[in-house]
């Protein structure tokens, strides 16, 4: 998955890896191949820059933004020098070294050009991808369709090899001086690291380009001459490695290393400063940023004339590193650091008498040890310790001071001498026989094993330590004996019992002194190995040498310790330790510091500064606690706790300091492990150890570095007192005017940052002063513009309110006018001007005022007048029609306005009349005839008048669905009769009543004369319920229910006698009271009534009734006969209420529980299908009722299946 953390090898900068940049795989040479191709209306254009996109009036706004689009992606293909990859290769002499394929010249890497696909997805086409391999982001496709996997660092462009990230990343820096044989070694290393690797069981692979690249350039052959030195000024490129294996449970462990070949030049100090060189500060990153370090040594530069000069020979390298890590001493001492002789073939028969070996494989075989052979390294180690100690004694001195992690190795990356030819560049060298590198992966294996990446085949020596032939212990340098069994490193032996050193061949101490009464007494201490070596000795060695011990005079041994005998020094000193005498122990212990001779042994001198820790005080402490803990001896461990205690309590007259505490400690508790391992401490002593000390507390803890070398000044103060006279005090001296210069150079930093914090601070007042000053400036700005506009916004309300007022007085004297008008108006309404009545009707249809527009409709109604005048009746009836209670009412109206002359609400009126003759009685005939008077009603209208328009298409549409139709004749016949009779009782009609009587008897003759053939197919769908009377030849149009007053034309309520509004009389001729149409049954031709059907009111209750009927024969299971109920009610209800009405649709509901009762569930499907399509008109689509309608429809479809 993507996310892991990657550290460039360039500028050491940390990022993820989906954070990586890409060099493009499409390039452009130039600008001028930068070119759109298109093809618009079969012509091809090609578009080189922006402006010809501009300039071009034929494009589309949509075509033109795409290929200006399209010409800024391919413009960011281009190659051309990147800025940032410039940048920094400028400060290392200003070219690249980066290496080039053959098949990679055409443009060079470098030259590609680089985006990022989180700041400029436009060149990409899509997401980067993940290898399953690694799980990096190492793959993508930019805008032109390519793959590139040219991964560079984000933040100076260099490039990063392949797989770079995948494992843990360690970085070796490779140092030495010029010509000490760096480059060959790495060449040789990139050819063979391969197969050296491979035979300890570890995969090792060179990572392009960094390594492949090297090694091409640095080829080395019998006829090649050997490469030339790294430039100063030029920074070579990165060797990345990748190594490999897998353990024994099956996991695959992996590292990657990375060699920094700094050059030689940058690792020398000048003479005349010996402070870091420029150029080392230049490529001081790649050692600071080093977890590890190869100082390569040619033994021809180890020159005794030059070793005690540090500007000069290999150490110089040492004080350019010691001072890159200024304030991190800790750190540089933790850094495993591998010291290589190189060339070891020229001086394999000075160190070791005879040829150089080859590196042997542990046990186990090429492929089963993965792991460090010390036991090999052990062979020479020894010899090559002796080697730089006469060769170069402040080499050697340095190293054991200043870096207590490291070692000596020897390679020889020829295997053979070299001799000098000519060349056209002058004279170079080539190798003189055939190449035999020898023990190359050494040094880099004991890294590896330091770092703990792999094992080791036993204990590996170090320079400052040797083991002890007898009991197999590591002992201190600087020891000559062991401590354990008193062997000496040169196989000669001091005796444990009387300090004698004896020869190796002698088994039993030779020293002989006098006892008493003068008789002469033999030491019986015997060698260690000559006792070991006899049966049975071995388990009484330790009883043997207490019994065996005997005890010299006081009194002589006092007087030896005053002729300043160190043995009799240190007994003295022991019995006044067991004794508790504090005096004697101040005393003596004084008496032996003061004494030579135990400078020589750090084990007694560890031990005195201990016992005089416990009884002194003040300063003297930290004196004897710092020499104590720099004695060298692993005892020194309690020595180097009360050291750091002192620190991190600041007692004794020792400044506080966490960090320099914390050091301690951190070197106590590495003794004690040291001292755990070789069994003096168990493992219950060492946890209580580290419960106590609880050093992780101080783990964070972070001191300022001018604290920090004050502390180690002071330690070497007192060291620098006790070794006066010895070699060692030579290099304390030298670290401590080291130190010296490093403190003047902090103090120099420190007083140029107060001075630099002075400036900014003076600097930060004055802008802040400058801000604050423009800030008062911008309020007061501020402020006068807020007051200019509160002041535009006060006039501008004011003349709102003075306009808004001057609206309200204009609307209140148009809305008197209007007031005024409208009384006049109604003045003359009531006086009853017909004109006045009719702009009154259209007035309160206007303001959608009901009550009013009937009102004046009924004095229109009462208005003699409105007989001459058809287009007023037309209107008022058509008014009434479309205000009626009931159809029955409507009807009446429609037919009266039907029979006026032809204008508009005419044909209207005619038109209605026949679409309700179609739709509602099934009287095809009828109804044609009248749309066809509606047709000539608009003969003289104007077509183009939208109204018009619209009614004439309903005709026509009225007109196609009466054709082809016929009607029952005697229907037709009782249709007319109706129409006869609602003109007979109207009062318009008064003076042409005889002969519309006559019309009438005519008619019902013709009605009687019909033969009964039974009613014609109806058009329509809808039909009235049949009632008991429906038989009947009385009309199935019942009468109005109310009245409206022949005086003012208020409504009356049912059955009154008087006005309420004006108080006038009822009259029995009201318009609402006029007879219903008869059809004689007798044959005669006089007018009888006969009794009238039900109004509806009675149908409306009685549809009530039927529901309640239907629901209480549902609850006695009697659904046979409940079923004609329910479908007369949902009939009864359909015709008073219309379909889309909820009472009409509860009605249908029952019906169509009614068939689910009875199990006739397609009738039933096919109501709730209607019930479904109303209440989705009528209803949100999210109601319940909706809702509950479709469960219905899916329940009784599922039942019907």
């Amino acid at each position: 998955m993507p996310g892991h953390q990657i550290t460039c090898p360039y500028c050491f900068e940390k990022f993820t890896d989906d954070q990586v940049h890409f060099r493009m795989e499409t390039v452009l040479d130039s600008a001028k191949d930068v070119a759109v191709n298109v093809t618009i209306e079969g012509t091809s254009r090609s578009y080189h820059s922006p402006d010809e996109v501009d300039n071009d009036p034929g494009l589309s706004e949509t075509m033109r933004y795409k290929l200006l689009n399209r010409l800024h992606i391919l413009s960011g293909f281009v190659q051309g020098e990147d800025p940032v990859y410039a940048e920094f290769w400028k400060r290392y002499g200003g070219t690249t070294t980066e290496y080039v394929d053959h098949d990679d010249l055409h443009p060079f890497p470098w030259l590609r050009p680089v985006h990022d696909l989180i700041t400029e997805p436009e060149f990409f086409m899509q997401e980067a991808e993940v290898s399953a391999d690694s799980g990096l982001v190492d793959r993508i496709r930019d805008a032109n369709g390519e793959y590139t996997t040219r991964r560079v660092c984000p933040h100076c462009h260099n490039p990063l090899p392949e797989g770079y990230g995948r494992y843990p990343v360690k970085h070796i820096g490779v140092v030495g001086l010029p010509g000490s044989g760096k480059t060959v070694y790495l060449s040789q290393f990139c050819g063979l690291v391969e197969a050296e690797f491979k035979k300890i069981g570890i995969r090792a692979v060179p990572l392009a380009p960094g390594a492949t690249g090297y090694r091409r350039n640095t080829m080395i052959s019998a006829l090649t001459p050997v490469p030339e030195p790294t430039k100063p000024e030029s920074l070579q490129q990165p060797l990345c490695f990748e190594l490999t294996y897998t353990g024994k449970s099956g996991k695959q462990y992996g590292l990657t290393l990375v060699f920094h070949d700094v050059s030689g030049r940058n690792c020398e100090v000048s003479r005349d400063s010996p402070s870091l060189s420029d150029n080392a500060a230049r490529y001081a990153p790649f050692l600071e940023h080093a977890d590890a370090l190869m100082l390569m040594v040619d033994p021809t530069q180890l020159d005794a004339m030059g070793a005690a000069n540090t500007s000069e020979g290999p150490q110089s390298v040492l004080s350019v590193l010691r001072d890159l890590y200024a304030g991190r001493a800790k750190q540089l001492e933790r850094m495993p650091l591998a010291v290589c002789l190189t060339k070891g073939d020229a001086v394999a028969n000075q160190i070791f008498g005879g040829p150089m070996r080859e590196m042997t494989v542990p046990a186990g075989g090429a492929g089963q040890s993965r792991v460090f052979n010390a036991e090999d390294y052990n062979r020479i180690h020894g010899a090559l310790v002796k080697f730089v100690q006469d060769k170069s004694p402040t080499l050697d001195n340095a190293l054991s001071v200043q870096y207590p992690n490291y070692n000596l190795f020897i390679v020889s990356a020829l295997g053979t001498g070299t001799r000098p030819v000519g060349t056209q560049s002058g004279t170079r060298n080539v190798p003189a026989g055939a190449l035999a590198p020898k023990r190359l992966i050494e040094p880099v294996l004991w890294i590896l094993h330091r770092m703990g990446f792999v094992g080791s085949a036993g204990l590996a020596a170090m320079p400052n330590e040797w083991i002890c032939p007898g009991c197999e212990r590591s002992v201190p340098g600087d020891v000559g004996y062991c401590p354990n069994c008193g062997i000496g490193r040169d196989g000669d032996w001091k005796c444990l019992l009387c300090g004698t050193v004896n020869s190796g061949d002698d088994q039993r101490c030779r020293h002989v002194e006098q006892g008493l009464f003068g008789r002469s007494k033999r030491c019986n201490g015997m060698c260690p190995f000559k006792f070991r070596e006899t049966p049975g000795a071995n388990e009484n060695f330790t009883g043997e040498i207490e019994l065996i011990r005997w005890a010299i005079d006081d009194d002589e041994r006092e007087a030896a310790a005053r002729k300043g005998d160190l043995e009799a020094q240190l007994a003295i000193f022991d019995d006044a330790q067991k004794d508790n005498e504090g005096g004697r122990i101040r005393y003596w212990g004084d008496q032996i510091l003061k004494n030579p001779a135990i400078k020589d042994r750090p084990l007694d001198l560890c031990r005195v500064c201990e016992a005089l820790w416990n009884i002194g005080s003040g300063v003297e402490r930290f004196q004897w606690a710092v020499l104590a803990s720099r004695s060298g001896d692993r005892s020194a461990g309690v020595a180097q706790y009360q050291l750091g205690q002192l620190y991190l309590q600041g007692k004794d007259g020792v400044p506080k300091n966490l960090e320099r505490g914390r050091y301690w400690l951190e070197r106590a508790w590495l003794n004690c492990q040291i001292l755990a391992r070789d069994m003096m401490l168990s493992k219950s002593q060492l946890s209580d150890m580290h419960l106590q000390w609880d050093i992780d507390r101080y783990t964070n803890a972070v001191s300022p570095s001018k604290d920090l070398v004050e502390s180690e000044i002071r330690e070497l103060d007192v060291l620098v007192d006790f070794y006066q006279g010895t070699d060692r005090q030579t290099v304390l001296v030298k670290s401590r005017a080291r130190l010296r210069y490093q403190l003047q150079r902090i103090h120099a930093r420190e007083q140029a940052a107060i001075e630099a914090a002075r400036r900014a601070e003076e600097a930060r007042r004055a802008e802040a002063a400058r801000k604050a000053e423009e800030a008062r400036r911008a309020e007061e700005a501020r402020q006068a513009e807020k007051a200019k506009r509160f002041e535009e916004a006060r006039k501008a309300q004011a003349a709102r309110r003075a306009k808004e007022a001057e609206a309200a007085r204009k609307a209140e004297e148009a809305k008197r006018a209007e007031a005024a008008k409208q009384e006049e108006a109604e003045r003359k309404a009531l006086a009853g001007d017909l004109d006045a009545q009719i702009d009154l009707i259209l007035t309160a249809g206007e303001n959608e005022d009901r009550d009013r527009m009937l009102f004046w409709c009924n004095r229109a109604v009462a208005n003699p007048d409105i007989i001459y005048n058809d287009d007023c009746k037309g209107m008022v009836c058509m008014t009434f029609a479309a205000n009626a209670e009931s159809r029955s009412k409507a009807y009446r109206w429609l037919v009266l306005a039907a029979n006026c002359d032809d204008g508009f609400f005419i044909g209207q009126a005619r038109c209605m009349l026949g679409q309700t003759y179609l739709s509602w009685q099934g009287l095809a005939d009828r109804a044609r005839y009248w749309f066809e008077e509606a047709q000539h009603a608009l003969a003289s209208e104007d077509v183009s008048n939208e109204s018009v328009g619209e009614l004439l298409s309903e005709i026509r549409k009225g007109l196609a669905e009466c054709a082809g139709a016929a009607s029952d004749m005697k229907a037709v016949l009782r249709a007319k009769i109706r129409e006869l009779d609602i003109l007979i009782d109207s009062p318009w009609y008064a003076s042409s009543r005889g002969s519309l009587k006559t019309k009438r008897d005519v008619l019902a003759s013709r009605l009687e004369q019909s033969p009964e053939t039974g009613d014609a197919p109806r058009t329509a769908s809808k039909s009235r319920p049949k009632h008991a009377d429906a038989s009947s030849s009385t009309p199935s149009f019942p009468p109005a229910v109310s009245s409206f007053c022949t005086h003012c034309g208020s409504q009356l309520a049912p059955g009154a006698k008087f006005c309420f509004s004006c108080g006038s009389p009822v009259q029995e001729t009201s318009m609402n009271d006029w007879p219903s149409p008869v059809s004689s049954q007798q044959g005669n031709n006089t007018h009888q009534r006969q009794a009238r059907p039900m109004t509806d009111e009675q149908e409306i209750a009685r549809a009530d009734m039927l529901v309640a009927q239907v629901e209480g024969l549902r609850q006695e299971k009697r659904y046979q006969e409940a079923e004609p109920l329910a479908r007369e009610a949902y009939e009864l209800r359909q015709f008073n209420y219309g379909l889309a009405n909820k009472d009409t649709l509860s009605a249908l509901h029952l019906l169509i529980y009614v068939l689910n009762d009875l199990h006739r569930y397609r009738e039933a499907v096919e109501l709730c299908r209607i019930l479904v399509d109303i209440r989705s008109m009528i209803y949100a689509p999210d109601a319940p009722e909706l809702k509950d309608a479709k469960d219905w429809l899916a329940f009784l479809s599922q039942r019907a299946g």
